[in-house]
């Protein structure tokens, strides 16, 4: 009878509420964390990640939960997820080295009740490659610094908004790092920057938005340095100009992601080059808040960047003719993401219904 009426709306609504077995076991899981904690050994790794994401959407997750799924064989701890790093505890912080020894992947990001202390124990640990403690600001080198020595293989580090790190404590980054974040951190400065591209190995991500004393000298060794680099951030930093930009995209001609944001000294000569040095490699450009471009370098762009996936062009320029051939190439290319608002609210045309 159901086969012959699985057309009906309504079967199909009733069905679609019978929850599956996998759901149900995951389900009895939750409501009992200690069937984990006994049997975790037990228990797949994709099911302790479906477990997660569904006690995380239930708002069911709680410590018990978290400890019962941190065992000898993880290898990544991400606790971002809808919240949970409010949670995050010092003491469950001290556990980790002794339940997760073999912890390669952290990311604490948000987790502003962890202090030094709880950070510290995991300078037990040896394996780490990726951590991330974005906006912990209760942390600093005294801590960090131990971490960094017991883990040479380091290879990503986001240290965003960690306003209690000094340029000191920055200095002892490991040279193994191919990913620094550091934006908005009040410690980056032009002489940290220029220390990390002549000793790291070999860059491939830096974020080092804000730093405002940041130079064109050192822009150019980052280029010099590392050709193969893939993603840079230098949003806000406003003493770089087109003499950097130019020198750089020439060397350094498989950027995927530039933002350049704020860089208020940049003008057409730095778009251009943007444009024809990385060309069909640049998916993602951020030329925020600039009012020294015009609509010849836009065209440049929109010719020679056939891979280009997002634009983020808000209060760009003033100019009406930028702002008609943005929502032309919008048009004819509606899978790219372009966020373009004109300077002067004047400018902007009404819109058609």
């Amino acid at each position: 009878a159901m086969a012959q009426t699985r057309n009906d709306r309504n079967l199909l609504f009733v069905e679609s509420r019978v929850p599956s077995l996998r759901r149900l076991v995951e389900m009895l899981i939750i409501s009992d964390p200690q069937i984990i904690a006994f049997r975790r050994s037990e228990v797949p790794d994709e099911l302790k990640s479906a477990i997660v994401s569904l006690a995380l959407k239930e708002g069911l997750f709680g410590m018990d939960h978290l400890r019962s799924i941190v065992d000898q064989s993880t290898v990544c701890l991400d606790c971002t997820a809808k919240g949970l790093c409010k949670r995050i505890t010092p003491s469950f912080i001290a556990q980790i080295p002794f339940s997760a020894p073999s912890l390669e992947i952290l990311n604490l990001s948000g987790a502003k009740q962890v202090d030094d202390d709880a950070f510290l124990c995991l300078a037990k640990l040896s394996s780490l490659k990726e951590i991330n403690i974005s906006g912990c600001d209760q942390i600093t080198g005294y801590s960090l610094i131990p971490i960094l020595q017991s883990n040479s293989e380091l290879r990503t580090i986001t240290l965003n908004g960690c306003s209690r790190l000094t340029t000191d404590d920055l200095f002892h980054l490991p040279m193994s790092l191919a990913v620094i974040k550091v934006t908005g951190t009040p410690a980056l400065c032009d002489r940290l920057v220029r220390h990390l591209a002549k000793h790291s190995r070999s860059l491939l991500k830096l974020d080092l938005g804000g730093c405002k004393d940041l130079t064109d000298d050192a822009l150019k060794l980052i280029g010099d340095k590392h050709p193969g680099l893939r993603e840079l951030d230098i949003s806000g930093c406003r003493l770089i100009t087109d003499d950097g930009i130019i020198h750089l995209t020439q060397r350094c001609n498989h950027i995927r992601r530039l933002v350049v944001s704020g860089c208020k000294q940049l003008t057409n000569d730095a778009l251009t080059s943007i444009a024809t040095c990385l060309n069909s490699n640049l998916q993602v450009l951020g030329i925020q808040f600039n009012r020294n471009y015009t609509i010849d370098s836009f065209q440049s762009l929109i010719s020679h960047c056939s891979n280009l996936r997002t634009l983020m062009a808000t209060s760009c320029t003033g100019s009406p003719d930028v702002l008609t051939v943005m929502k032309d190439f919008s048009a004819k290319h509606p899978s790219i993401r372009i966020y373009y608002e004109p300077y002067f609210a004047s400018h902007v045309p009404p819109r058609s219904n």
